[in-house]
């Protein structure tokens, strides 16, 4: 019998499992994410997605896709054209992203209160006060 030759993996199984180095709360941001490869593998293998599309034909066979496959709870798509804006665009946006997740989590962490509503609300309100 002839040998196997390994196979090499995909650009979503390299893409995917370099999420598996970071922390479990790491998520894939997806811009232009066309059909949902890369979002599906990634919410598949039970990553949290922010995935942006703004295709006209794209987008519901992407939201058909997350339903089907179950995966409304980790995979948010945000019909938004943010490609072609460059590197730093791309960045901030992330940065606002993980700004958004601390300020909910820090809300959710502390009990309800003045004090604590107050701090989360100045964080949120820190984070979107510069305009994309």
């Amino acid at each position: 019998m002839g040998r196997v030759a390994p196979r090499q993996p995909t650009s979503a199984e390299a893409l995917v499992g370099s999420l598996s180095a970071h922390r479990r709360s790491a998520a894939l941001l997806d811009v232009g994410s066309g059909l949902g490869y890369f979002s599906l593998a990634a919410a598949a293998r039970g990553h949290r997605v922010i995935s942006y599309e703004w295709g006209e034909s794209a987008v519901p066979l992407l939201r058909a896709s997350i339903a089907h496959n179950g995966f409304g709870p980790r995979v948010e798509l945000r019909t938004a054209r943010v490609g072609g804006r460059g590197e730093e665009f791309c960045r901030t946006l992330t940065e606002r992203e993980i700004a958004r997740r601390d300020a909910r989590r820090l809300a959710q962490e502390e009990e309800v209160g003045a004090g604590s509503v107050g701090r989360a609300s100045r964080l949120l309100l820190a984070t979107s006060s510069n305009a994309l």
